[in-house]
């Protein structure tokens, strides 16, 4: 498989683990996670719950939309749907 971006599927962030499992991923606190590896990237951007969401195209992978918060604040169900409400990619 070749990716375009460089985020490959994994285990060491949010957005890996979304692609990796191919389903929508919440972090309340990505400083809880165990085996969150973009601690620096929060000490950077500031963020602390992530949402993010696999883009699928027939079961194939075309990326990961990631939705960040700057404090702990987790995202609910109402708006974690919302954030999936998006026609299908043909």
């Amino acid at each position: 498989m070749t990716y375009l971006y460089p985020i490959k599927p994994g285990t060491g962030s949010i957005a890996r683990r979304a692609a990796l499992e191919r389903r929508t991923i919440q972090a309340p606190d990505v400083l809880l996670e165990p085996g969150y590896e973009r601690r620096d990237l929060v000490k950077q951007q500031g963020y602390r719950t992530v949402l993010a969401v696999p883009m699928l195209r027939v079961g194939a992978l075309l990326g990961v939309v990631t939705i960040l918060r700057t404090k702990v604040e987790p995202f609910t169900d109402r708006r974690r749907a919302q954030s999936l409400s998006s026609p299908p990619l043909a």
